[in-house]
């Protein structure tokens, strides 16, 4: 496994933004996204390089990963990962404040709605830009 570490002490667990690295929105988002991340605990990997297989390790198709981007966080226990809306919640964990942010976001059903409506805006102007991976899936 390649990465930095993201939590000190015994537990070793990572962070993984998977983006669309051949298309102008998603790599401006995840310019966004690294900016934001002021602790650095959020690596980015394009799902075009060849490690991108094993992090997944079968967990989702070719299609569904050419889909959105992906937030991978791998621990000793457990692997979890987070798509679409539903990782631009999880992206709040590692946004200044997203200590308080995230539970806020994660527990309350109008943000949730909120968070997955606004990626799905930016889905469709992703998608009608043509410039994505997405456009011809």
């Amino acid at each position: 496994m390649f990465g930095v570490r993201v939590n000190s002490g015994a537990d070793r667990s990572y962070a993984y933004l998977l983006y669309d690295s051949c298309c102008g929105p998603c790599t401006r988002f995840m310019k966004i996204v690294k900016v934001l991340d002021l602790h650095r605990k959020l690596i980015p990997v394009s799902i075009h390089q060849k490690e991108t297989a094993g992090l997944v390790d079968g967990m989702l198709s070719t299609g569904r990963l050419k889909s959105s981007f992906h937030v991978l966080e791998i621990s000793q226990t457990e692997t979890s990962i987070y798509s679409a809306g539903d990782g631009l919640i999880r992206l709040t964990r590692y946004t200044p404040g997203g200590a308080i942010m995230y539970p806020m976001v994660s527990h309350t059903k109008f943000l949730r709605q909120f968070f997955r409506w606004g990626y799905y805006q930016a889905t469709r102007l992703r998608t009608a830009s043509k410039s994505c991976f997405l456009s011809s899936v």
